[in-house]
């Protein structure tokens, strides 16, 4: 009965199968779920689940993956991180017209200068980063 009939099936099938290998993907870049005195995992159990099967991270499981993701994007040779950036398109092997039978991300377009009106971008959650509304800033004189 979970999803009440409302789930796409083939998509939490999807989802589900690959759990296993995303999550052992996120503690080999370092998230550090909590656990249990046996080292298994600490599974929560929340809303209307009728099984413990959530992981966290302490109370900021959210912030633990982005940093743990940031860090190893950080070392990985091959990952240019263009902070004060704002990634406007990709470029694919598609849109350039390269046939390699399968469409990756070759680069990017990017904007590194705002001008005087901006969109800053403040996600919510543990990350904190809300001091102004994410909203463009407007001269009012």
């Amino acid at each position: 009965d979970a999803g009440a009939g409302l789930c796409d099936e083939e998509a939490v099938r999807t989802i589900v199968e690959a759990a296993p290998e995303s999550i052992a993907e996120l503690v080999k870049h370092g998230v550090d779920f909590d656990k249990e005195p046996d080292g298994d995992f600490s599974l929560g159990k929340e809303g209307g689940h009728s099984h413990r099967r959530i992981l966290h991270a302490k109370d900021t499981t959210g912030k633990e993956i982005a940093d743990s993701l940031l860090a190893a994007a950080r070392a990985h040779e091959k990952i240019d991180l263009l902070e004060d950036h704002f990634a406007v398109d990709l470029i694919t092997t598609a849109k350039v017209g390269m046939a390699t039978g399968e469409d990756c991300c070759i680069g990017l377009y990017a904007l590194d200068e705002w001008g005087d009106h901006h969109i800053p971008l403040r996600p919510g959650g543990s990350l904190h980063w809300r001091e102004r509304p994410s909203l463009p800033l407007h001269d009012e004189s």
